[in-house]
């Protein structure tokens, strides 16, 4: 999704949020590197904000998360559908909906929040013959 300066605009953004995209995207954006950037930037609430105006897309977290941007990711599974899996191998293997605190930092480990008109089950089965569904 293309993410406009007057598309924002008219999204009524907060001065400080709007200031921040305008300096930094003065051509606009595509959505999620737009996420991405508010997240390293440290600016939650920016993403947090963006996300409820246009929800989730189906997106994997990086390897080994920042504590900023993991505490992001599962507050946002506190609102939109979040599971575990794991990258092994060329192998991607689910691993439920609780991601324990040993496997955070875990280079095999993603999350992945699952976008709006999609469902958890939807998102791993159409993933194909690299899915090892649970037992």
């Amino acid at each position: 999704m293309d993410i406009t300066n007057d598309f924002i605009k008219a999204k009524q953004p907060c001065s400080s949020g709007l200031r921040w995209f305008l300096r930094h995207y003065e051509n606009g954006s595509n959505y999620q590197p737009l996420l991405d950037a508010l997240v390293d930037a440290g600016r939650a609430d920016d993403a947090s904000w963006l996300l409820t105006q246009f929800g989730p897309t189906s997106e994997i977290s990086g390897a080994r998360q920042s504590n900023g941007a993991h505490a992001l990711w599962r507050s946002l599974g506190t609102s939109y559908p979040l599971v575990c899996v794991e990258i092994r191998d060329k192998v991607l293997r689910y691993l439920g909906n609780d991601l324990g605190r040993y496997l955070k930092d875990d280079l095999h480990t993603r999350l992945v929040l699952i976008g709006a008109g999609s469902t958890a089950a939807q998102v791993i089965s159409g993933l194909g013959p690299c899915v090892e569904h649970p037992v």
